[in-house]
């Protein structure tokens, strides 16, 4: 499937004056991007779409073990992946970043996904 490319600031990428486009593994890889940084709750129209942050992981003495189950079915759920190969986290507590490290094998092969998701 064909899609829009973005640049590293999520920003629409623009080559030559034209839109960019992705397919394949780039693909997937962004699809994946933008899914782990999706709020639920925020588009209006489904409200049950999106990462459960607030609901699930941003509540006080949540375990580090329900943040890995409540991304990792996320990236299980998400269309043409058919299992996790590999999955790290590192949070930076002065900093409160969470960064994902993952493989994900799909019809396109194996897709590593890497980046800063809050």
């Amino acid at each position: 499937m064909l899609d829009l490319a973005l640049d590293a600031d999520g920003d629409l990428a623009i080559v030559s004056g034209d839109a960019s486009f992705v397919d394949g593994a780039d693909q997937l890889r962004q699809h994946l991007q933008i899914r782990l940084r999706f709020f639920r709750a925020e588009w209006f129209l489904d409200e049950n779409a999106g990462v459960p942050y607030f609901q699930q992981i941003f509540v006080k003495g949540t375990p580090l073990a329900r943040v890995h189950s409540v991304i990792t079915n996320e990236i299980l759920a998400t269309p043409d992946v058919s299992r996790l190969l590999a999955f790290s986290t590192n949070f930076d507590s002065r900093t409160r970043k969470l960064t994902v490290d993952f493989a994900v094998d799909s019809r396109y092969g194996q897709v590593n996904v890497s980046g800063e998701i809050l």
